[in-house]
């Protein structure tokens, strides 16, 4: 009701008993018919033919809400986290909301930059030291607009 509200647009809402209807009555996948779906990513999770079902389907936008939920470890990243990988890899476009990046440290503000640009956020060590010359920079900067420091250059 919200994105109707707001934005005009009509969304399909699937849970496990919604996907097996529209399976029974048409033949289909629930997601092969509609594209402007809302799923549970709990749900894709727990039945992984759910998942298997997207991951062949050609969206041009994925959209994940409350995505500081997808924890990512260097050595283990979450269920949700790699299941949001998967549809990433198959989907044109990725776009992660959360108010929140951060929430769970910075590893997982680098989880949720490899899902939107894997090539760019490949390596969590190059994250941490890149951040460190950010910091740098931004001293540099805040050091140069401080009143102590003469303005003309």
């Amino acid at each position: 009701a919200e994105l109707y509200r707001r934005f005009g647009g009509t969304f399909s809402v699937f849970d496990e008993s919604m996907c097996e209807e529209v399976e029974k009555s048409s033949g289909l996948s629930a997601f092969e018919g509609h594209q402007k779906v809302i799923v549970s990513i709990d749900m894709l999770i727990k039945n992984k033919k759910y998942l298997a079902q997207i991951l062949k389907c050609s969206w041009d936008l994925t959209i994940v809400d409350e995505a500081h939920h997808l924890e990512w470890d260097e050595w283990e990243p979450s269920a949700k986290w790699n299941s949001v990988k998967a549809i990433s890899e198959v989907t044109h476009g990725l776009l992660l909301l959360t108010a929140t990046p951060r929430q769970r440290g910075v590893g997982s503000q680098f989880g949720l930059l490899n899902l939107i640009d894997p090539h760019r956020f490949h390596d969590f060590s190059n994250f941490i030291e890149e951040l460190k010359s950010i910091k740098r920079v931004g001293e540099c900067a805040k050091a140069l607009l401080s009143s102590s420091y003469p303005h003309e250059f």
